[in-house]
């Protein structure tokens, strides 16, 4: 992998991605499962489905999810990952609104960890 070239045999020591719109699905992977030290996730999306969903309508998103087999949740891999991250949004983009964005992922998943871990430490304590 190109990753480990540049580590082992060229010596980076800092290595970092840029990812915008499609790329950024590609960054948020990087920088899950390569040990990146920076990540910029430039006006990305949540999930295939999401931009389905609020582009369209809920019925095309489940269209969608039952032609596609690639469903990736970029926000699981962003908020995953261990480095220096930065998120952009443009509320101007046509094609990536506010719900749909990985703006908004974040938001979801990190609200979604933080109840699961309350109900999950509620039934130990009772």
């Amino acid at each position: 992998m190109i990753i480990d070239f540049l580590r082992k045999d060229l010596k980076t020591q800092k290595i970092g991605v840029h990812g915008q719109s499609l790329g950024g699905m590609l960054a948020c992977h990087l920088a899950d499962k390569c040990n990146l030290d920076f990540l910029c996730a430039d006006r990305t999306f949540y999930s295939f489905a999401d931009i389905v969903h609020y582009s369209f309508s809920s019925l095309a998103a489940k269209c969608f999810q039952l032609v596609s087999t690639w469903n990736e949740n970029n926000a699981l891999k962003y908020t995953r990952s261990r480095c220096y991250k930065i998120v952009t949004y443009d509320p101007k983009d046509e094609i990536i609104n506010l719900m749909s964005s990985l703006q908004t992922g974040i938001i979801k998943e990190v609200i979604y960890n933080r109840v699961s871990n309350r109900v999950e430490n509620d039934l130990q304590i009772k």
